[in-house]
This record gives structure tokens, C-alpha cells and sequence, in this order.
């Protein structure tokens, strides 16, 4: 878990730290990546990498917090009863903001984008209103699975198609019976 303060010099060290992390996992495997030499790449102290975080996946949490943060307040710009247009807003800003599910996939932890994607959007992208409350979890998932799966091999595959091709293939698969 990472802990912030509101304060300029934590949020500065905070991004130095992911920045370092960021740099040294173009050139190393995640696991041989020590803490060492974040602190050093990043020209921050041992402790104040303590102060803020407790391991190597609390870096990825935070870019990834800070990362839905900015989607969601894109989102909230948006008409939030056109699902679709949410979801080609949630598309172009992966377009643009791809790093941190390349390292994700990169290094086998796609399972945390799939955490947050639980977390933040279970009925987002989802007009839960014809549904019984039992079928909910089962409709979220489904969504969530979708959606993580789509923008995966999307980035996997260079992100060839445009966010409004990716709209159009997810309306398809969301009308198949």
C-alpha cells in the first residue's frame, strides 16, 4: 500500500519514483529490479521511498490510481446515458496512455488492471436497469472481462485499430446471444 500526502515535494517524489521504475523496467525483468536502484535512478532517498511506498507493485498502484482518477474525470465531462460515447472517451485516453498496461503486460501483472477495472467501472459502462440485483455481479463481470480482454490485446497488438473501430467490435459482442 502507498501512502500520499497533499504536499507538492511528497506528490513530486511519488512521480520520480514511477518515472525511475518506469525507465529501468524498459532494460530489466520486474523481479530483478531492487529497490536500490529505483532510489537511485530516481536521485531520491531509501526513506522517503519507504515514506510513500512498501514494495515495487506500490508504484504500479499509484500510476494506475492516478491513472483511472484522470479517466474518470474525462468521464464525468461526458453524457453518462450514452454508454458508448463514455466508452470511446475510456478508449482514446488508453490511446494516448498506454504505458503502464504495456509495463502491466510486459511483466505478467495485467491482473491489476483487471482489480481496477472491477473496482472502478462494475456498472459503469453498464445500464443495469433491466436486470435482476442476483444478475449483476454476473452482467459486471462479464463487462469487466470484456472490456480488460479488448483493451489488452488492443495494446499487445500496437493499438492498430482506431477507439472507434474498438467501439463498434464491442457493440457487436455485447448484441451476440
Amino acid at each position: 500500500m502507498y501512502r500520499l500526502k497533499n504536499d507538492k515535494r511528497t506528490l513530486q517524489s511519488a512521480r520520480w519514483i514511477y518515472e525511475a521504475f518506469s525507465k529501468l523496467l524498459k532494460t530489466n525483468e520486474f523481479s530483478k529490479i531492487k529497490i536500490k536502484e529505483i532510489v537511485e535512478e530516481a536521485n531520491v532517498g531509501r526513506t522517503t521511498f519507504y515514506r510513500i511506498f512498501d514494495s515495487k507493485r506500490d508504484i504500479l498502484t499509484y500510476e494506475l490510481d492516478n491513472q483511472f482518477k484522470e479517466i474518470f474525470s474525462l468521464l464525468e465531462l461526458e453524457n453518462k446515458t450514452d454508454r458508448m460515447v463514455l466508452l470511446k472517451v475510456f478508449l482514446r485516453y488508453w490511446n494516448c496512455n498506454s504505458l503502464i498496461v504495456e509495463q502491466l503486460i510486459d511483466i505478467r501483472k495485467g491482473y491489476l488492471l483487471y482489480e481496477y477495472f472491477n473496482d472502478y467501472l462494475t456498472n459503469f459502462f453498464v445500464d443495469t436497469s433491466s436486470f435482476k440485483q442476483s444478475e449483476l455481479k454476473y452482467l459486471s463481470a462479464t463487462r469487466n472481462a470484456m472490456l480488460f480482454s479488448i483493451l489488452v490485446e488492443w495494446v499487445k497488438n500496437g493499438k492498430r485499430e482506431s477507439p472507434e473501430q474498438l467501439v463498434d467490435l464491442f457493440e457487436r459482442f455485447a448484441k451476440l446471444k
